[in-house]
């Protein structure tokens, strides 16, 4: 096999298997865990192909922008599980737009992802213990 059907491959795998994991899984909190992996190890791997094939370094850059905007835009919902994508990398959601859940404010456990809502002033996660 030549590098270009190994790297076509490979990518293939890769964005199949992220699409398939982060689209049906609703788990956010190994969404949130693993989502930066895969960003990083496609940067990675299409900047070795990049350079392989002799292209331009300085792309390498936009790549790399974009991989930053990746993760600064996608999040993923404490409340449903959701992905929700913003429309720009320089303002926060603080809303789901799915189940309304405020994303900051404490209303979740972030050692175990357990809600916390409606435990009053506790100073303790009452499902892993972890101080709030």
């Amino acid at each position: 096999m030549n590098f270009e059907t190994i790297f076509l491959v490979g990518w293939g795998v890769l964005l199949l298997t992220e699409f398939w994991v982060f689209s049906r899984n609703r788990n956010a909190g190994f969404k949130r865990k693993y989502f930066p992996w895969f960003v990083g190890i496609g940067y990675l791997s299409f900047s070795l192909g990049w350079i392989h094939k002799g292209g331009p370094p300085l792309l390498l850059l936009f790549f790399a922008l974009a991989g930053f905007l990746a993760l600064r835009t996608i999040k993923f919902c404490r409340g449903c599980g959701r992905t929700v994508t913003s429309k720009s990398g320089f303002f926060k959601l603080r809303f789901c737009p799915d189940c309304g859940v405020k994303w900051e404010g404490g209303l979740f456990c972030v050692g175990c992802e357990g809600s916390i809502y409606g435990f009053g002033n506790h100073k303790f996660c009452p499902y892993c213990g972890a101080p709030l």
